[in-house]
């Protein structure tokens, strides 16, 4: 809070904290393999990619769903018959049910590590107006308490303004990045065949307003 009683203006801030649960995740993969194809075909012609993409849509992904996201060679490879080379895949799961059957998935699979794992909130934006005029409840609930307080009245709104969001995201991802010998200790650990996943974002919204304000004393009767 802020009075500036020269120029007669008050500045409050109301903040909401909000916890949205992730409903699905984009999985981005990388797979060493032995020749190069380009394009969604090697999905089916890599060997190494043949038996991943197989697995992946016996537990319902589609093939919209399964991408090559990039594909690169060792310098030293002649182009068509390089001996190593490397497809960046791109897992869209859309339910938490899936981003755990494919989690389970690559705990069988060779040559597969899991690079990045970008959680999806597909609810945030309808949520965010509600955010918003909560936040804004709470700023003109404590100018209306901090006025009383200061023998003050609250003229008109001067100015509202949003703040940047903060947002702090916490949840399973950890246990899973890494290599094929990361994914095998986990499940040597005892965990489930299909291991629950969750993730979870806090997002604290943020509502300025700057009141005009009068002192009672000046107010006229």
């Amino acid at each position: 809070m802020q009075i500036d009683p020269q120029l007669d203006l008050m500045a409050v801030t109301g903040k909401h904290i909000a916890e949205v649960e992730a409903d699905g995740a984009e999985l981005f993969l990388s797979v060493n393999g032995s020749q190069f194809f380009g394009g969604n075909a090697a999905l089916t012609k890599a060997q190494e990619l043949a038996s991943l993409n197989t697995a992946l849509k016996a537990i319902g992904l589609t093939e919209k769903d399964i991408l090559i996201d990039d594909v690169r060679m060792d310098q030293g490879g002649v182009f068509g018959k390089s001996s190593s080379v490397r497809y960046r895949i791109k897992v869209i799961c859309r339910t938490l049910k899936l981003v755990s059957e494919a989690l389970n998935v690559l705990t069988h699979q060779k040559q597969v590590s899991l690079d990045e794992t970008i959680w999806v909130f597909s609810n945030e934006d309808s949520l965010r107006d509600g955010w918003l005029k909560i936040a804004s409840q709470n700023a003109r609930a404590s100018a209306q308490l901090l006025s009383e307080t200061h023998d003050l009245i609250l003229s008109s709104v001067h100015r509202i303004f949003e703040g940047q969001p903060e947002r702090k995201e916490y949840g399973t991802q950890s246990y899973f990045s890494g290599s094929q010998m990361a994914f095998k200790a986990f499940a040597d650990l005892g965990a489930p065949e299909t291991p629950e996943v969750g993730h979870t974002k806090a997002i604290t919204t943020l509502v300025t307003i700057v009141y005009k304000i009068m002192r009672k004393d000046d107010a006229p009767v």
